[in-house]
């Protein structure tokens, strides 16, 4: 995971799904810590898959070793990791964290890792929609699965928690609302 420089005329799927944001009652120190190592396992993950070694924190070696239980239990060919997706039309960038392929299965999947304690029933499904859609709409010569993986890694290396989202009209509805929301409110901002 490069520290990459994002286009500003985008807005980021993170951006939009900021309005609900449901973290006001934790301590910044904590949340800014618990951010911290999201990033890094993610980084962890994303050289793991390019066979590129690094050193892992003890704090956040659950969690890898979480993601390694899932990919020994589910199997999956790992296609792509980390990679930035922008579309031109709604002006919105996101950075989907893999995209697989499992052996049954022709169609390729997208796969969003989460390291947090508790899966956000309100912006997950969003965030499942939006990276499929950028996915889709940056592959337009790919068949991707009707849904969207997000593998809830545990802290202490159990096998995660998986959350699969269908992609359906009616929450892509909600996605565009949600952009022209965002886009209302940074008016007066």
């Amino acid at each position: 995971m490069n520290q990459e420089i994002i286009n500003p005329k985008y807005t980021r799927v993170s951006s939009i799904l900021s309005q609900w944001d449901s973290y006001g009652h934790i301590d910044a120190d904590v949340l800014s810590r618990k951010c911290q190592i999201g990033t890094n396992v993610h980084q962890v993950i994303e050289n793991h898959c390019n066979d590129i070694f690094c050193c892992i924190n003890p704090e956040e070696e659950g969690y890898f070793n979480s993601f390694l239980a899932w990919k020994k239990f589910a199997c999956p060919a790992i296609v792509e990791t980390e990679k930035r997706y922008y579309c031109d039309e709604h002006l919105i960038t996101g950075c989907v964290d893999a995209i697989i392929n499992f052996k049954d299965s022709e169609k390729l999947l997208v796969v969003d890792y989460k390291t947090c304690a508790q899966p956000n029933k309100l912006t997950w499904p969003l965030q499942a929609h939006f990276y499929h859609y950028l996915a889709k709409k940056n592959c337009p010569d790919v068949e991707f699965e009707e849904r969207v993986l997000f593998v809830q890694l545990s802290k202490d290396g159990k096998l995660p928690k998986v959350h699969s989202f269908d992609i359906t009209p009616a929450t892509w509805e909600v996605c565009k609302a949600a952009m022209i929301t965002y886009n209302w409110k940074k008016k007066f901002e």
